[in-house]
C-alpha cells in the first residue's frame, strides 16, 4: 500500500508542478500580449497622425495648384500676362534646300557685309 500511496503523492506533487508552471507560462505570455497590444495601439495612433498630416499636405498641394491660384502668382508676383489674340502673329515659313554663305573669304567693306546681311534676313522672311 505505501507503494501506491508514494505514486498517488509524486503523481499529486507532479500535477502540481505542471499546473503552476502553466498558470506561470499563461501570465507571461498575458503580460507579453498586453505589451505588444500597447506596441500595436501607440503605432496605430502614430500611423493614423501620419496618415492625417499626408491628407493636410495633399489638401495643401491641392490648393496650391489651383489653376486661379498659379495665375494669380503669375500675374501679381512675377509680372506675368496672358497673351491676347492681337499678340499673337502667324509666321508661314516655307523650307527650301538652299543655303546662302554669309561670310565670304573675300575682304569686303563694311557696307557690303551689311547690305549683304540684310538681303539674307529679308530672303528669311520673304519667303
Amino acid at each position: 500500500m505505501r507503494t501506491a500511496s508514494v505514486k498517488s503523492n509524486l503523481f499529486t506533487a507532479l500535477l502540481a508542478v505542471g499546473i503552476i508552471v502553466f498558470l506561470l507560462l499563461t501570465v507571461h505570455c498575458g503580460i507579453l500580449q498586453n505589451e505588444k497590444n500597447a506596441e500595436l495601439r501607440a503605432l496605430q495612433s502614430e500611423l493614423d497622425e501620419i496618415s492625417n498630416q499626408g491628407t493636410k499636405l495633399q489638401i495643401e498641394i491641392d490648393r496650391r495648384s489651383d489653376y486661379f491660384t498659379v495665375e494669380q502668382y503669375a500675374t501679381e508676383v512675377l509680372g506675368m500676362h496672358k497673351l491676347e489674340k492681337y499678340q499673337i502673329q502667324y509666321i508661314q515659313y516655307e523650307m527650301t534646300g538652299t543655303a546662302e554663305l554669309l561670310n565670304s573669304e573675300e575682304d569686303d567693306d563694311f557696307f557690303s557685309r551689311v547690305s549683304k546681311a540684310f538681303s539674307a534676313i529679308g530672303d528669311f522672311f520673304g519667303n
